[in-house]
């Protein structure tokens, strides 16, 4: 769901769900794209693949957002982990 500025990220947390660039996402979802992104990112950058929005309940166009509010980073439309400049370990 589109997240609410005015609602806290406790009250998020409270209802099972946790903000991740515009949207608010379930936590089991968000946790299914992150392990999603991470099998993708071991080859090195990745193209979306386009079960990730209809994963994540949101338009195509909101994807990059959310990965990169899980650590990654598009560069040339292809996104890798980055937190903090360092490579995401194996």
């Amino acid at each position: 769901m589109p997240l609410d500025p005015g609602l806290s990220s406790a009250f998020y947390a409270a209802c099972g769900y946790q903000a991740a660039g515009p949207r608010a996402v379930r936590v089991d979802r968000l946790d299914r794209v992150a392990a999603a992104a991470s099998r993708l990112s071991r080859e090195g950058p990745f193209a979306i693949p386009g079960e990730l929005a209809p994963m994540l309940g949101c338009p195509p166009g909101e994807v990059p957002t959310v990965l990169a509010a899980l650590g990654y980073v598009e560069r040339d439309g292809r996104f890798a982990w980055r937190r903090n400049g360092e490579r995401r370990r194996a």
